[in-house]
């Protein structure tokens, strides 16, 4: 920096060339092919958003190809997100589903699906101990749940670190 403001003169005369290949050794000595190596075997959700990132970076500019690699990242941490919401356990006539620590929106969809699928005269336990957020979504989704298990002749159980309630009106009840 102090160069720049002091002897840019100076500066405008260095070859292209020679800062090119200056950059060319750097980038060389932080990217290593060992880092290659270590990214790949650490499974194509590592590896894809850095190989991304760093044709971004070679094609278009560094904001760019870096921009490009989290927006990969991001997506992909969403899937993900999406696909670990709960675990469901079926029974001939029990279901028990267990929430994830975190139940955001983006699970809305997968939830809903394995609450309607929940067969009538059937026992539902729903645990819910180790979740930390719930979001407003998904208590929609739940309380809705909890108004039609009567007319489909259900049997609820709902357990949280408040403890255990059985068939409960809405989720409020239970003070998550």
């Amino acid at each position: 920096m102090i160069s720049v403001l002091t002897i840019p003169a100076l500066l405008n005369k260095i070859p292209l060339s020679v800062l090119a290949s200056i950059l060319f050794l750097v980038g060389y000595k932080l990217a290593k092919p060992a880092l290659f190596k270590s990214m790949y075997h650490l499974g194509w959700k590592q590896f894809v958003p850095f190989m991304i990132t760093i044709i971004g970076i070679i094609f278009t500019d560094l904001l760019m190809g870096i921009s490009m690699g989290l927006v990969l990242a991001i997506v992909i941490i969403l899937l993900e997100s999406y696909k670990n919401s709960h675990s469901t356990e079926l029974d001939e006539k029990s279901v028990n589903i267990t929430l994830a620590e975190e139940v955001t929106f983006i699970n809305k969809d997968s939830i809903f699906s394995e609450l309607d699928k929940v067969k009538p005269e059937s026992s539902v336990n729903i645990n819910m101990k180790n979740n930390k957020y719930l979001d407003n979504d998904i208590i929609e989704i739940l309380n809705d749940f909890l108004e039609t298990k009567s007319e489909r002749k259900l049997k609820v159980t709902i357990q949280s670190d408040k403890g255990t309630f059985e068939n409960p009106v809405n989720i409020s009840e239970i003070n998550i």
